[in-house]
């Protein structure tokens, strides 16, 4: 099976280029830790299971906080997470909801496909 992983601006296994705007039906399939210029984040992945970027697995990383009030914890509760840690995030992996993706630009100008809200 191939794997696409888009990570902000760049698409690994090249294809359609940017994951389109809109809501996409995703399964939650990995969250890890990761450390960043900005501090410690969590990225949550994201496969994709249909339209031209069926199988693409699409990351958005967030601070970690137990505040129901942070990014992570926004993202995690549309897969039936209870706050924003890595450990709520490991217990919804494998779920299956739908993300809205929506084309960011970043501070050096680089285009890419954020999630922004996850629904059940």
């Amino acid at each position: 099976m191939q794997v696409n992983v888009q990570n902000r601006s760049v698409v690994y296994n090249a294809g359609p280029g940017l994951v389109p705007e809109g809501v996409h039906r995703a399964d939650l399939v990995d969250a890890y830790e990761m450390a960043t210029g900005f501090g410690p984040r969590v990225a949550l992945v994201f496969r994709l299971l249909e339209g031209p970027c069926a199988g693409y697995d699409l990351m958005q990383s967030a601070a970690a906080t137990r505040s129901r009030r942070g990014k992570l914890a926004e993202l995690l509760h549309g897969f039936g997470g209870a706050d924003g840690t890595l450990a709520a995030a490991r217990l919804v992996i494998g779920t299956r909801g739908r993300i809205a993706v929506r084309h960011q630009t970043n501070q050096v100008g680089h285009t890419y496909a954020a999630v922004v809200q996850t629904f059940t």
